[in-house]
Parts: C-alpha cells; sequence; structure tokens
C-alpha cells in the first residue's frame, strides 16, 4: 500500500459496516484507529450501537444486504428461518434446530444459528432494530442501514 490519506473501514460477514468520518494519514507508522472506542468518529449517523461502555457494529444483517430488518419484506429473520428450516440435519423441520457452523444467519456468533429458544440469532436482530436510537416507535420493520457512501 501506498502511503497516504485513506478513509478506513471495518466489515464483518453479518454486521453492519463501519467507517472512519476523516480520512487517516497511513505511511510507514503502524496507524490504529479503534472502532471500538466511542470517542472514534465515524462516518454517517448512528454507524455503531453502543453497548456496555463499548462501540460495537450492528449485528443481524443474516442476508447480506447492507441492511437490518427484523420484519416485512426481505428480512433478516426470515433468512435465519430458511436456513434453520432447510438445514440436512432439520428432518423434524423445528424451528429450534441448532445449525453448526460459522454461517452468516448465526448473528450472536456462538458457533450456532437458532431461530427459536434460548440464546436464538433472531432476539439479537430484534433488539437492535427495536433499540436503534432513531426508531422512535420501537417498529419491528425499521431499517438499520449501513453508513457507508
Amino acid at each position: 500500500m501506498q502511503t497516504g490519506n485513506y478513509y478506513l473501514s471495518a466489515h464483518h460477514r453479518n454486521h453492519l459496516g463501519v467507517m472512519s468520518a476523516t480520512a487517516v494519514n497511513v505511511g510507514e507508522t503502524p496507524v490504529v484507529v479503534d472502532f471500538s472506542q466511542e470517542a472514534t468518529r465515524t462516518y454517517g449517523e448512528h454507524a455503531r450501537v453502543i453497548a456496555t461502555g463499548a462501540a460495537l457494529l450492528w449485528a443481524g444483517n443474516t442476508s447480506s444486504d447492507e441492511r437490518i430488518i427484523a420484519q416485512g419484506p426481505t428480512n433478516d429473520s426470515s433468512t435465519v428461518l430458511s436456513d434453520v428450516l432447510l438445514a440436512a440435519g432439520n428432518s423434524a423441520l423445528t424451528t429450534n434446530y441448532k445449525l453448526n457452523g460459522y454461517q452468516a444467519t448465526d448473528a450472536n456468533m456462538d458457533g450456532l444459528t437458532i431461530f427459536a429458544g434460548p440464546s436464538n440469532d433472531v432476539d439479537l436482530l430484534l433488539g437492535n432494530v427495536l433499540l436503534h436510537p432513531v426508531n422512535s416507535t420501537t417498529s419491528a420493520n425499521y431499517i438499520i442501514r449501513q453508513q457507508l457512501p
């Protein structure tokens, strides 16, 4: 990489990406941009969720479409349901089946995709949508949009 000013971003499989608010000078000296610090300025509005004293990426983008929505057309909850019901080992078609593995539908990143029951992945994405600071009506079909240009 050539030295210069760059906008730095972070993105992880089922999370919405985040980007630095301003360009960062990248040269021979290592640069650290800690997106987990609330004081780190980011591009856009509410690009991260603030929880337990840390800034976190918004989790629950199980359909990899740059947005999180719990209910409504093309919602992320349905993606979790589809993966669970269509799992090869789920012959009983139960919604509390535990699909093992590194899946985009594993919103809480515990190694399992679960639609219903304890530690399910839908509760995390629903909670993020309902508690988003701009979702004043706590609507389940509110859309959290990725804050990248």
